[in-house]
C-alpha cells in the first residue's frame, strides 16, 4: 500500500478534530554557550558594583519612605547588600545552554508599627537579577551586555497575624513604589557605568570568578 497523509482517528482523537492533528512545533535551538575565559582574561565586571547599586537603591527606598509620612517605620532586615556576603547576593553562575551568566540579589526590608504586644510587623523582600551575555560571540564580534531585572512583586516573609490581616503593602502602594524605584535606579546606574548603555564592549568568552565566603571579589570575566 502507498503512504497516506490522511490523519487517523482513534478513541481520544477524532479525525475531524483539528486540535488533535496540529503539526509539531518547530524546535528552538538555544544560543550556544561562549567559551570559558582564559587565565589571562582582561574583561571583568565586579559584582561588588552590583552590590553597591543595590545598597543605594534600597537606601533610596528607605529615605523616601521615612519622608512620605506613611504608617510605621521601614528599615533593612538583616545586613544590606554591601555587607551581607552571599546571604542576600548569590554567587554568580557561568552561562549554560539557553541561559546567561547571572547573579541574584535581594533587598530585604522590615516594616513595623506600634509597640510591644500591640505592634504589627512584616518582613518583605524584593528580588533582582543581573545577567551577563556575550552576544554574538560566535561571529568573532561579540559584545558583553549587562541586563537587570527587578521582579514585579515583593515576597512577604515573617510577620505577625495582624500585619497579614492589614496587608499594608498592598493597601498603600509601598511595594509598587519600592519595586519601581529599584528597577529605575539599577538601570540608570548600569547605564552610567557603561557610558550611556549596558554594553561593556568586545568579548570572546564569558565566565565567573568566585570569592567564597565573602563574595566581595565575585565577578563576571571575559576575554576581550
Amino acid at each position: 500500500m502507498g503512504a497516506t497523509s490522511t490523519p487517523r482517528a482513534h478513541a481520544k482523537c477524532p479525525v475531524d478534530d483539528p486540535d488533535c492533528h496540529r503539526p509539531p512545533k518547530p524546535i528552538v535551538t538555544p544560543a550556544p554557550v561562549p567559551p570559558t575565559p582564559s587565565s589571562s582574561a582582561t574583561g571583568g565586571f565586579s559584582i561588588l558594583l552590583y552590590r553597591y547599586f543595590l545598597d543605594q537603591a534600597g537606601q533610596q527606598v528607605l529615605d523616601t519612605f521615612r519622608k512620605s509620612g506613611r504608617t510605621g517605620t521601614l528599615s533593612w532586615s538583616g545586613r544590606p547588600p554591601m555587607k551581607c556576603g552571599h546571604a542576600c547576593v548569590d554567587p554568580p553562575t557561568p552561562p549554560t545552554l539557553g541561559r546567561a551568566a547571572l547573579t541574584q540579589g535581594w533587598l530585604n526590608f522590615h516594616w513595623e508599627f506600634g509597640w510591644s504586644l500591640f505592634g504589627v510587623s512584616k518582613d518583605v523582600s524584593i528580588l533582582t537579577e543581573l545577567d551577563a551575555t556575550c552576544a554574538n560571540w560566535q561571529t568573532g564580534q561579540g559584545h558583553l551586555i549587562l541586563t537587570t531585572t527587578v521582579y514585579p512583586i515583593a515576597l512577604a516573609g515573617q510577620g505577625n497575624w495582624a500585619a497579614d490581616a492589614w496587608d499594608f503593602f498592598t493597601n498603600d502602594g509601598a511595594t509598587d513604589y519600592a519595586v519601581d524605584t529599584t528597577n529605575r535606579f539599577l538601570r540608570e546606574k548600569l547605564a552610567q557605568y557603561a557610558g550611556g548603555s549596558q554594553d561593556l564592549g568586545p568579548c570572546r568568552s564569558l565566565g565567573v570568578s568566585l570569592d567564597n565566603p565573602t563574595g566581595i571579589f565575585d565577578a563576571f570575566v571575559w576575554d576581550q
